[in-house]
């Protein structure tokens, strides 16, 4: 979400449903990191509709079910009375938007701003929505807005949103707003109570062997032969937090990004606003470290100034068309949040390197 610098925006958020505290809360300090899916009350009263025309077609097809239905009619008849209560209620409560994404930015970046705000849609793919709708925080205000579902170049959506002036959507989003909250709210009272029991734990532990199996998986995929010893080395000195279960996204970052005193080059980690010359600095390396070659790569000469990693989708393509006639491509490590993780391994590795990226607990999405 963008807005220029200085510019005077309207559709201030009038209500009382929503605070600026608890979109601070949401923002900042609340278990969600990038994004929540809530269902809409629709889908919820589909259980009674179809409850009942299983129970007519069963009844329908078996002349025996359908004397004993007769012969205990009053029962019967309570149970679809409760149906009908269940269902109308169901329909009537209020509506939801069932996509809900938390962007937390607050940035400013080549005379736009960019605000902290939650985007929500009707569909899971926020492409397929004739709008979405947003909440923005700016100078200590909220703003509602809307944005047609086209395609807008990222510099001239500053002024193609629009104010939400719809009584109905407005509730709409309150209603949405106050289900995130509340399930923010819980989740995170959930992760103290939890973390207040293992507070008796040690303060730190050493990765399991089946959590370095799961590393060293697909390291040997990624790493030359040199890289993958020295991995191992970090693998067998690495600590984590105790009262940790499973590999956080944490771990993931501390062992694959290369540090200074790193001497192998796993992965090259980047933000969605970055360059095309970041994503060369970094993949220049990590082939000739780990695959043995001086490639030339697209920088941003090729492409439009404005140009992010994000922005342009054949970007990672052109990167793919380097690399292809040498047996090599690189993927991202989708780790739920709005950056890129990206490796690169042989194609003929593909299934191998998607499973490995499966046992840290996270997806390989292909270019």
């Amino acid at each position: 979400m963008y807005f220029k610098e200085g510019e005077q925006i309207s559709g201030c958020y009038k209500g009382n449903k929503i605070t600026l505290e608890k979109f601070d809360y949401l923002i900042i300090d609340s278990v969600f990191q990038y994004k929540y899916i809530i269902s809409t009350n629709r889908e919820d009263s589909r259980w009674v509709l179809s409850a009942f025309v299983k129970l007519l077609k069963t009844l329908v097809s078996h002349p025996i079910r359908l004397i004993v239905f007769i012969l205990f009619f009053p029962l019967f008849f309570i149970l679809f009375f409760l149906m009908i209560i269940l269902s109308v209620s169901f329909f009537f409560r209020p509506k939801k938007f069932k996509y809900t994404l938390i962007v937390k930015d607050d940035i400013h970046y080549q005379g736009f701003y960019l605000p902290n705000f939650m985007v929500f849609s009707d569909s899971d793919n926020i492409g397929d929505s004739h709008y979405n709708y947003y909440i923005a925080k700016i100078d200590q205000k909220l703003y509602l807005k809307k944005l047609p579902n086209e395609h807008i170049d990222w510099a001239d959506r500053a002024e193609r949103y629009l104010d939400v002036t719809d009584n109905a959507t407005i509730k709409k989003i309150e209603q949405t707003f106050s289900s995130v909250f509340e399930s923010a709210v819980q989740r995170k009272n959930e992760r103290t109570k939890k973390e207040q029991a293992q507070s008796n734990h040690n303060e730190q532990r050493q990765l399991s062997d089946q959590e370095k199996q799961n590393f060293m998986s697909l390291a040997k995929y990624c790493l030359s032969e040199e890289g993958q010893g020295l991995f191992q080395e970090k693998l067998d000195t690495y600590m984590t937090d105790a009262a940790v279960e499973e590999t956080p996204w944490m771990v993931l970052y501390d062992l694959m990004i290369p540090y200074n005193e790193d001497n192998f080059h796993f992965a090259t980690q980047l933000d969605w606003k970055e360059g095309v010359d970041e994503l060369e600095y970094g993949l220049e390396r990590v082939v000739r470290f780990n695959f043995g070659l001086n490639l030339t790569l697209p920088t941003q000469g090729y492409y439009n100034e404005m140009d992010s990693i994000s922005s342009n989708e054949n970007i990672f393509k052109d990167f793919n068309a380097v690399l292809n006639p040498y047996g090599l491509k690189l993927g991202n490590i989708d780790t739920g949040a709005d950056e890129y993780m990206i490796i690169v391994y042989k194609i003929a590795d593909e299934n191998k390197v998607k499973k490995a990226v499966e046992n840290i607990a996270y997806e390989l999405v292909t270019f």
